[in-house]
């Protein structure tokens, strides 16, 4: 039995040791992920696997773009297991208790209104399980934990109190124009928002209308990328509200063009609510 077993051991060692054989550019460039928490999912998996190819861990690579694979093909996955490494005597408790903080705070309201933080936690618990098996990286072990920590503490964090409520945006002037606003992060259509999809609906009726353009935009708080596929997620949640009402989707434009086009000019990282926006307009 021990020779078995130290043959299986070996053969799992072999196999790490060959290059691996997954294309990492084109995982990275997958685009079928199915919410913008699974998104932020797969750019971070994709990224850290790439980064263990780099490093000439294959096995690890393998492991990480496979989870980001899955993603862009439109599933769900799940942090790892605390147990599903061999992790040394000093982490195991702490990798358990991370395990356990990581689920609560996923399944948390936190985690539904910030989906790129919860997404950066499940990355960096994936990350400091990993590098916490190895032992040998110090600095490795420390910047996924600071990672972990930071996100945690933030989907942790208590609602800050809200602000003075200063007078609502104005609606463009124009039979033909309307604009709906949404929460940071969010492509969540909210009851104001959809009041004014109801009064869309009824102009796009009594002007007979042919089409409705919706174009979606985000502020500068975050990266380029993710911003436009949340401007184009935020104009097709306007579109699937206008079908609600009753109106033909063959009759229905979308586009995202991200950060681009802002409403208020501001710098990069600023969260402005102006400009997390779809504009609507009948033609």
């Amino acid at each position: 039995m021990r020779k078995i077993l130290i043959s299986v051991a070996m053969l799992g060692l072999g196999a790490c040791a060959l290059p691996g054989t997954m294309d990492a550019d084109a995982i990275a460039g997958m685009s079928g992920a199915s919410s913008p928490f699974n998104d932020a999912l797969h750019t971070g998996y994709a990224s850290l696997g790439k980064g263990e190819y780099d490093e000439a861990d294959w096995c690890d690579g393998d492991h990480f773009l496979g989870k980001a694979e899955a993603l862009g093909g439109g599933a769900s996955v799940g942090p790892d297991m605390a147990d599903s490494r061999r992790m040394p005597e000093e982490h195991r408790a702490t990798a358990a208790a991370y395990y356990t903080r990581l689920t609560e705070a996923l399944a948390s309201d936190a985690a539904a209104r910030m989906p790129a933080v919860a997404a950066k936690a499940q990355v960096a618990y994936d990350c400091w399980l990993q590098e916490a098996e190895e032992n040998h990286q110090a600095e490795d072990i420390a910047a996924c934990q600071s990672d972990l920590d930071a996100a945690l503490a933030q989907l942790a964090a208590k609602p800050m109190a809200k602000p003075v409520k200063k007078a609502p945006m104005v609606q463009p002037k124009g039979p033909n124009r309307f604009v709906v606003w949404f929460d940071l992060d969010s492509a969540a259509v909210s009851a104001d928002a959809g009041t004014i999809i109801k009064r869309v609906a009824d102009a796009f009726g009594s002007r007979k209308s042919k089409l409705i353009q919706l174009v979606g935009h985000t502020d500068t708080s975050g990266a380029d990328a993710y911003n436009k596929q949340l401007s184009i997620w935020r104009a097709e949640a306007v579109k699937e509200a206008l079908t609600k009402q009753g109106i033909a989707g063959g009759s229905i434009s979308t586009k995202g063009v991200g950060e681009n086009l802002p409403a208020v000019k501001t710098g990069d990282g600023v969260a402005n609510a102006a400009n997390r926006r779809v504009e609507i307009r009948l033609k």
